[in-house]
């Protein structure tokens, strides 16, 4: 939504500290806003599903995906347009 509330703020915190993501980077996408992850990524690509996929990994790389996990790669999946493709990237997990 162009919005990053409190709760979004510390998620993505979470997740950039996991991921070892320079939170320089993260404020600079917050602050460009929504339309940079569509320039970056279009809809609906084959490299929109190796970028899904590839957050599915990284999500695992612990052998789990958390609810935070899950809220963030479902963000990503309605974003990229592939929300059809999470649950078989996921596994049933």
């Amino acid at each position: 939504d162009g919005v990053v509330d409190r709760a979004e703020r510390k998620l993505l915190e979470d997740c950039a500290r996991r991921w070892s993501v320079p939170w320089s980077n993260v404020q600079m996408a917050i602050n460009t806003g929504p339309s940079l992850f569509t320039r970056l990524v279009q809809r609906g690509t084959p490299e929109a599903e190796v970028f899904l996929s590839t957050l599915v990994e990284m999500a695992l790389v612990d052998g789990r995906i958390d609810r935070k996990e899950r809220r963030m790669l479902e963000f990503a999946a309605s974003h990229l347009g592939l929300q059809h493709k999470l649950a078989e990237l996921l596994g049933g997990r």
